[in-house]
């Protein structure tokens, strides 16, 4: 579902850290328990020998 929610999505902040780790931040809208939409930003790093996203935060 967040891969869904990525591609669909701003991608920004993008910013390459100390061991060349891709890092970026992208706002998603997700629902929550009692049927409302919550807008967050997930902070996400993209691991380039793997191929890999892994999450770093979220707000």
């Amino acid at each position: 579902m967040v891969f869904k929610k990525i591609c669909g999505n701003y991608i920004y902040n993008i910013n390459r850290n100390e061991y060349g780790d891709l890092m970026f931040d992208v706002c998603i809208e997700l629902p929550t328990v009692n049927g409302n939409i919550r807008r967050t930003t997930i902070g996400l790093k993209y691991h380039p020998n793997t191929d890999n996203i892994s999450l770093v935060t979220i707000t």
